[in-house]
This record gives C-alpha cells, sequence and structure tokens, in this order.
C-alpha cells in the first residue's frame, strides 16, 4: 500500500497505535470464549501494511513525541516561550528540529539525538 513513507510513516503509526488500541478494546469486552471479529478482507492489504511499516514506525513517532515533551517540559520549568517550530525531520540518524526564528535552545542533557537548525527553512526535497 502506497503513502505510508516519508510523512506517511507518521500516520502509519498513528494508525497501527489506534488498529491495536480498538483491537485491546474488542478483546477486553467479548464475552468468555468468543472470538473478535475480523476485518473485512477487503482490507486486508492496508492491515498488513500497518502491521508491518506502522509498527516499525512507533518508537521513531514516540521518540519524537518524547523529545517534544522534554522540550515542553524544560521551556515551562523555565518560563520561557518556546520557539516556533516550523518542520521537524525524523531519519534514523536522529532529529532536527527548523526553528522559524534564530534562537537557542534551552537544556538539551536528557534528550534523544538531535541537531537544530536555527533560522533556516527545512530543506527542499528532491
Amino acid at each position: 500500500m502506497a503513502g505510508l513513507t516519508g510523512a506517511g510513516i507518521v500516520l502509519g503509526a498513528g494508525a497501527f497505535l489506534a488498529l491495536a488500541a480498538r483491537r485491546r478494546g474488542q478483546f477486553r469486552h467479548r464475552n468468555p470464549g468468543r472470538a473478535i471479529a475480523t476485518p473485512d478482507p477487503v482490507l486486508d492489504p492496508v492491515v498488513k501494511t500497518l502491521e508491518t511499516v506502522g509498527n516499525s514506525a512507533v518508537a521513531s513517532v514516540q521518540g519524537l513525541d518524547d523529545t517534544l515533551r522534554r522540550l515542553g517540559a524544560t521551556y515551562r520549568d523555565a518560563q520561557e516561550l518556546l520557539p516556533v517550530l516550523a518542520a521537524v525531520e525524523l531519519a534514523k540518524s536522529g532529529l532536527t528540529l527548523h526553528l522559524s526564528e534564530p534562537s537557542e535552545l534551552l537544556g538539551s542533557r536528557g534528550y534523544a539525538p538531535m541537531t537544530t537548525c536555527i533560522g533556516a527553512s527545512p530543506p527542499a526535497h528532491h
């Protein structure tokens, strides 16, 4: 299934987590000895793609979420305004934050590996 690469990875991870939560709910609320309903066979390619691509992207998306939450908490604790975030690049090598204005990030201790492009626009994709 096309569309779950690049920025679609975030969508895929979110859809995978939603599917997993839905299945947990179905198992929790089913009668003892009963199976949960299977999805429509037309959706098999979608489910297979989510289970493959979405599952592999969950750790990256959770790392992104954790990093941005820690950054927000650092600024909240320092009672400083967060710099405006123009874009985020998520790659195997780390996380790159593109800020819309020059700024120095507070406290990088405890963050996932991260570089910051300050005052630069997001790179053009070829």
